[in-house]
């Protein structure tokens, strides 16, 4: 993983795009997450951007597209563009995978249609990591809804590899094991329904891709599964963050 980014559309396509005002605006935006995701960008040893752009609405276009640098308490200008399309490739040097697959673009927004358009999608989403009250890092989190299969019988690798017109998830799971493995913490996958009490929390143990050197079958590997509800769930997350605070505490004391 190279690089974080974040993004906002701002109304007025001749507004004046001042860094501190920007700044303000993403400190508001982020609230408390703003000195998280702060920390977070800096375990990854990797620059944090935000793209403010605007719509020119006669044109039904993106236009006006800053990407601004943000620092511990600055903010700093490094490109301009006038179309989604350059955007798009000056994002290039920042992806570490090559995207394949087909995309969906209904009820997008209009930058990532055009981004998709010139097949430059936006990056990734993480779903959450998690963090302590001592700001320390716990895990990083995949949120999984299951709705035709209960909690109970939900299975990742079901959909692992290309199966009938699904085009599998190794491509997906592949950007979330670099950034779990980059920023050294453990990946939890939080499976849920609407329909349903119980939550089935999955830490994972190891990802096995497709032509593994060792011959393994692709897919999710797992140090532990269990079947909880949502007290049960919040008291583990309590008990590890405890022992993770522990933790970083002796280790400081070294």
């Amino acid at each position: 993983m190279s690089a974080l980014l974040d993004r906002a559309c701002f109304e007025g396509t001749k507004r004046q795009w001042d860094t501190e005002h920007i700044l303000n605006c993403v400190k508001e935006r982020f609230d408390a997450l703003f000195e998280l995701k702060m920390a977070f960008a800096a375990r990854l040893k990797v620059p944090w951007y935000f793209v403010a752009y605007a719509y020119n609405h006669d044109r039904n276009c993106v236009a006006s597209i800053y990407v601004f640098q943000i620092l511990k308490e600055a903010m700093k200008l490094v490109a301009r563009f006038d179309q989604a399309k350059d955007l798009g490739a000056w994002m290039q040097q920042y992806r570490d995978l090559e995207m394949r697959s087909r995309y969906e673009e209904k009820g997008l927004p209009l930058l990532d249609q055009e981004l998709r358009r010139r097949g430059y999608p936006w990056p990734s989403n993480l779903d959450a990591v998690l963090s302590c009250p001592n700001g320390t890092f716990l895990s990083v989190v995949e949120f999984q809804t299951t709705i035709k299969q209960s909690v109970r019988a939900h299975c990742n690798n079901q959909w692992f590899l290309p199966r009938g017109n699904r085009k599998g998830d190794e491509q997906r799971w592949k950007v979330i094991d670099i950034i779990r493995t980059q920023a050294a913490l453990p990946l939890w996958i939080l499976v849920w329904s609407p329909n349903e009490t119980e939550i089935k929390l999955k830490v994972v143990d190891e990802i096995v891709y497709s032509k593994d050197v060792a011959g393994r079958d692709p897919g999710i590997r797992y140090k532990t599964k269990r079947l909880m509800r949502e007290r049960e769930l919040l008291n583990f997350i309590q008990c590890a963050c405890i022992k993770s605070m522990i933790k970083s505490k002796l280790f400081r004391m070294k």
